[in-house]
């Protein structure tokens, strides 16, 4: 074998090999990108090729449900651009992996202690294998990242709930695949194993778990008492998000999500009677909040309510909902955003008392009117004069100026203390955790069920001070709010390239589709075009998407901006405009 793993790498890997703990995974592909990046200079061949084969092997990233693109496979790349053709680039690339790397992770796999290490490997060795021999491809490896996986979960050696069961479902996929039902049953055995230990501790965040994975799984046979605890289980967290007396628990998306899997459950097992009382107790209590919150919020909740009732022809809650919907919509219009007070800008100790409007009433409300007041005009800075400066070309029809996102940037620059006083209140008033924010994002129904995971996991990054996890896993989910936006309002999200291939509409082109033009407010285009994907902007998007930002520029205030950004795509009204009177001060 040619190719060498580099000293810098190996002294890396030896961290993680020797201590039988949790991996962090997005902690260990950065301390591999600063290994590689202390020597890259003075590598070989040879040893570029080793440093390849250990670094993409952890930037390869699992797909999340079915999506499999661009290769058909379990791994995705981390990122992905365009190059001056128009051809999609990835990094890492499966077309980089040749028979001596699929080699050398046969070997990591045979060797390395680490369960969860020893999964990758062989997964790697597995799917890549298999896609490039087909047939010829070495199932064997497949059975040890099943084992692998599973180990991990049992050794408790995940870096957190959300991964554990990932590993499960992984080890179940593979176990399926290859009709082991032996390597099935071990799979459900640790599943059930982990859902009963994550309860008794009271850790059971992701509570749908147990029933999305043996839902997803046909060949994944329930006994009747299994079916009867995943039954129990949502139950509960239907009972529990419901009751509007634990506004610290109360959750209107989490009730229509518990009550949408448990009434699933009951017309598979010819109850209509029950699924008829899940959806009532559910429907109650929705109702009842939506008299508690904004007009947007309350509008949105029965939306979401009348199709369920619809769907199970509950005729007099239909009738209720509706006239319920009507009288908001004609007596209520959506609170106008007080401006920024310029005098508060740069110190957020003068601006107490709009703080504290801002962060009055309750949690949605705020966090709506946080996500629209700080939507940053495309004026001189704040306190200052305009100054000229060479800006980048736009196109030609835009109503965007470059001038314009130079002044946008200046003025996220100046209103980034405020904002981050605004979040600091908000965390000090209001019972706000990754669920209750994610409740109040997901509640506007810009934002996929099966995308929930990278929306928590970066939320968790954020509420827990690490702002370079918070970044990198939430500026992808706010080009896939705004493009859930543009599929609202009847457009295309996907275009074609010259090799046949279709790829997924980013950011920029969305921003300055006609459709969206039309129909967004100029600042909120102006606010997130100056922020991700302009080049005279911060270009955030850009930056993360190839890799060239570095960990010293991903800061706590940025961080702020990508949350805020949520926020502001989560309160988006198509045709309504920011420009009206104040009414927070």
């Amino acid at each position: 074998m040619s190719l060498i793993i580099p000293p810098a790498i190996h002294d890396a890997l030896v961290v993680y090999e020797a201590n039988p703990v949790p991996i962090a995974e997005i902690e260990l592909q950065a301390a591999l990108r600063r290994a590689m990046s202390k020597t890259a200079a003075d590598l070989t061949r040879d040893e570029r090729r080793g440093a390849w084969a250990e670094v993409a092997a952890f930037h390869f990233v699992p797909a999340d449900g079915a999506d499999r693109e661009p290769w058909g496979s379990y791994f995705k790349p981390i990122r992905t651009g365009r190059n001056e053709q128009g051809l999609p680039m990835y990094s890492p690339n499966a077309d980089d992996i040749d028979p001596e790397i699929l080699e050398y992770w046969e070997i990591r796999a045979s060797l390395t202690q680490h369960p969860l290490l020893r999964a990758r490997y062989a997964d790697l060795v597995w799917e890549f294998g298999r896609l490039a021999l087909g047939a010829k491809a070495n199932t064997g490896f497949a059975w040890v990242a099943a084992d692998a996986y599973l180990t991990t979960v049992e050794r408790r050696l995940q870096e957190h709930e959300a991964q554990a069961w990932r590993f499960i479902d992984r080890a179940l996929e593979i176990a399926i695949r290859l009709d082991d039902l032996g390597r099935v049953r071990r799979a459900k055995s640790v599943l059930f194993k982990f859902f009963r230990a994550q309860q008794e501790a009271g850790q059971l965040t992701m509570w749908w778990k147990p029933d999305e994975i043996s839902f997803g799984h046909e060949k994944l046979e329930l006994s009747a008492a299994e079916v009867q605890e995943v039954l129990l289980t949502l139950e509960a967290s239907l009972a529990r998000f419901s009751d509007p007396k634990r506004p610290d628990q109360f959750d209107p998306q989490q009730t229509l999500a518990a009550a949408d899997r448990l009434i699933r459950h009951r017309k598979r097992l010819d109850q209509p009677r029950q699924a008829v009382r899940v959806m009532k107790l559910a429907g109650a209590a929705v109702e009842a909040a939506a008299g508690q919150v904004s007009p947007l919020q309350a509008v949105g909740w029965l939306e979401d309510l009348l199709r369920r009732y619809r769907e199970l022809a509950m005729t007099e809650e239909i009738t209720r909902a509706e006239r319920q919907l009507e009288a908001i919509r004609r007596a209520t219009q959506l609170d106008a955003v007080a401006p920024l007070p310029e005098d508060s800008v740069a110190d957020p100790a003068s601006s107490s008392h709009w703080l504290e409007k801002l962060t009055f009433g309750t949690l949605p409300e705020v966090l709506h009117r946080i996500g629209l007041a700080f939507v940053v005009r495309g004026e001189g800075p704040l306190g200052s004069a305009e100054a000229p400066a060479k800006v980048a070309a736009l196109p030609a029809d835009s109503d965007i100026s470059g001038q314009a996102v130079l002044n946008a940037v200046a003025n996220l620059t100046q209103k980034s203390p405020l904002l981050s006083a605004a979040l600091r209140r908000l965390l000090e008033r209001h019972s706000t955790n990754v669920t209750t924010v994610l409740g109040f994002i997901q509640s506007s129904g810009y934002f996929e069920a099966s995308r929930r995971r990278f929306l928590e996991e970066g939320l968790q990054g954020w509420l827990g001070g690490d702002p370079v996890k918070a970044i990198y896993l939430l500026v992808p989910e706010v080009e896939a709010g705004l493009r859930m936006i543009l599929a609202a309002l009847g457009q295309p999200v996907t275009r074609s390239l010259i090799n046949g291939r279709v790829e997924m509409l980013e950011m920029a082109a969305i921003l300055e589709s006609r459709t969206f033009r039309m129909q967004i407010d100029r600042n909120i285009r102006l606010h997130l075009a100056a922020l991700y994907c302009e080049p005279s902007g911060l270009n955030l998007q850009t930056k993360i998407s190839r890799a060239i930002a570095s960990s010293d520029q991903l800061g706590t205030e940025l961080a702020n901006w990508v949350v805020h950004s949520l926020l502001l795509v989560a309160s988006i009204q198509p045709g309504v405009s920011l420009e009206a009177p104040a009414a927070i001060i």
